[in-house]
């Protein structure tokens, strides 16, 4: 192993730092996190609409940006 190998982009090491939170969407289609009130969106900027009680997982990254997933995706 050399002490010279390239380390992780920004892109790696802005989620290794990230802050995971479990919440669940409420019967608006809504999570809440940090007091605010967050409809999830994917990609693409389209709305998704979950069940209530589902539950996702929200990825407060290092720059603090926040994702959703859920089930992985």
């Amino acid at each position: 192993m050399s002490v010279f190998e390239k380390g992780p982009n920004f892109e790696k090491i802005n989620l290794y730092l990230a802050i995971l939170n479990k919440r669940k969407i409420d019967s608006g289609h809504h999570f809440k996190f940090q007091n605010q009130y967050y409809l999830p969106v994917n990609a693409k900027e389209e709305e998704k609409f979950f069940k209530k009680g589902t539950e996702v997982l929200v990825i407060q990254a290092f720059d603090g940006n926040l994702f959703v997933t859920y089930e992985k995706k």
